[in-house]
């Protein structure tokens, strides 16, 4: 069991990972990245680019062709339409669109599943 204070010093330390990554790709923003699904939340899914390690999110309503929904039993997203589904672990590729240091968050677009 990890201490409150070793539990914060985690926590400082992914928020300073994630505000140099913000930094880091700012200067990559509209180019595309090969990557690996590495979340899936009601509000869209996480993107680890391999590349560069940084991570990003693609949200639910910005993929488009279907009308996606989190599938909680199965933890995924799914196409209502097409039953296109995106899992944990998924190959894709995406766009840099926009990059916010201040609350650290980089936005994608998906381009393409593999």
């Amino acid at each position: 069991r990890i201490s409150k204070n070793e539990s914060k010093a985690a926590d400082a330390e992914r928020q300073s990972t994630k505000y140099f990554q913000t930094l880091f790709i700012s200067e990559h923003i509209g180019e595309t990245f090969e990557g690996t699904i590495s979340g899936i939340a009601e509000h869209g899914m996480f993107v680890r680019m391999n590349e560069n390690h940084c991570e990003g999110m693609v949200p639910m309503n910005e993929i488009s062709g279907n009308r996606f929904y989190f599938d909680q039993d199965k933890f995924r997203i799914m196409g209502a339409r097409t039953h296109k589904e995106f899992n944990f672990g998924d190959q894709v590729t995406v766009k840099i669109t926009q990059v916010n240091h201040k609350i650290r968050q980089i936005d994608l677009e998906l381009v393409e599943v593999k």
